[in-house]
C-alpha cells in the first residue's frame, strides 16, 4: 500500500548536479518592455542576498534581483500570505497597513532586460524533470529547500542568470537574477531602476488585497 504522505526532493551533491545537462532558455516570450519590484526602500541596492526569499541561493554568495511583469504579482509576492491569514476574519474588518509601514515600501520598474541572458525556467515541465526538481520541492513552505536547489542551479557549470518561475499567489511569471562579482559587467550594473510609484494607497494593493477576499485599509 503506497503512503499518502511524499517526501520532497532533495538536491543531489554539487558535483552530482553539475553532471546534468540543464535546458537553457533565453528571455523569448518574456522580453517584455517593463519589469517591477517592490522593494524596500532603506536599501539603495536592489541586488542582494535576501534569506526571505524563495530562490535565494542558500549559501547567500550571490546577490539577486527578484522581478515581476505587473505590480499586482509585487505585491502578493511580499504581502500575499499576510492577506490569506487575515481571510477568516476579513468580514469584520479590514487589513490596515500603517502609514509608517507602507512607507518602507514602493515600487520600482526597470526597461527590457539584456537579451543574452541565459535562465533556468522553471515554469517548463521538461526543464523541471531534466533538473530534478518538482513543483512540491519548488513551492515548499520550508524555504531552505528551493534555496538550496536554487544554489545548485547557481554554481552549475552552464552559469545561468538566474531562473524564471510562477508566482504562488498570482501564477504570473517571475524571475530571480542573480549577478556575479567576476564577470567584466556584473549583472546589477546593467540593469537601471526607477521609481514607479508608492506602494502607500497603492492602486495594486487595493487590487490585489481585493482579488484575495480581502477589504485593505491604509491608516493615515
Amino acid at each position: 500500500m503506497l503512503s499518502a504522505k511524499r517526501d520532497l526532493r532533495q538536491p543531489p551533491g554539487q558535483k552530482a548536479f553539475d553532471a546534468i545537462a540543464i535546458p537553457v532558455s533565453a528571455l523569448g516570450a518574456w522580453a517584455v518592455p517593463t519589469w517591477y519590484r517592490l522593494c524596500r526602500v532603506e536599501f539603495p541596492g536592489q541586488f542582494f542576498p535576501s534569506k526571505g526569499s524563495r530562490l535565494t541561493p542558500a549559501s547567500g554568495d550571490f546577490p539577486c534581483v527578484y522581478l515581476a511583469t505587473d505590480q499586482e504579482t509585487t505585491v502578493a509576492e511580499v504581502w500575499g500570505d499576510r492577506f490569506a491569514a487575515h481571510r477568516p476574519v476579513a468580514s469584520s474588518s479590514p487589513y490596515v497597513i500603517s502609514r509608517e509601514q507602507a512607507e518602507r515600501w514602493a515600487f520600482l520598474e526597470t526597461g527590457p532586460l539584456p537579451s543574452d541572458l541565459r535562465l533556468c525556467d522553471l515554469t517548463d515541465a521538461h526543464t523541471r524533470l531534466a533538473v530534478g526538481m518538482d513543483a512540491g520541492s519548488l513551492y515548499a513552505p520550508d524555504l531552505r529547500l528551493p534555496q538550496r536547489w536554487a544554489e545548485r542551479i547557481a554554481r552549475h557549470p552552464a552559469r545561468l542568470d538566474g531562473i524564471a518561475y510562477r508566482s504562488r499567489h498570482t501564477d504570473q511569471i517571475c524571475l530571480v537574477l542573480w549577478s556575479r562579482a567576476e564577470d567584466a559587467v556584473p549583472l546589477e550594473q546593467r540593469l537601471s531602476f526607477r521609481p514607479a510609484g508608492d506602494f502607500f494607497d497603492s492602486a495594486a494593493a487595493y487590487a490585489m488585497a481585493g482579488k484575495a477576499g480581502v477589504r485593505l485599509a491604509f491608516a493615515w
